[in-house]
């Protein structure tokens, strides 16, 4: 029998050239090919649900 997993992680993030934005956020580097941005607008958190169960 063969598993599959899918992992994903859900960030929210701000692009910036600034070396420190703010202390209480966390500097992720996020290497180009592993990330992808789902537009929507709407209620957190159905809308996000809402938005992964299409991908």
């Amino acid at each position: 029998m063969s598993c599959s997993f899918l992992f994903s992680i859900h960030l929210i993030g701000v692009l910036t050239t600034e070396n420190q934005v703010c202390d209480r956020l966390d500097k992720v580097p996020v290497e180009a090919p592993n990330w992808v941005i789902f537009p929507n607008e709407g209620p957190f958190p159905s809308t996000l649900q809402e938005t992964m169960a299409k991908t």
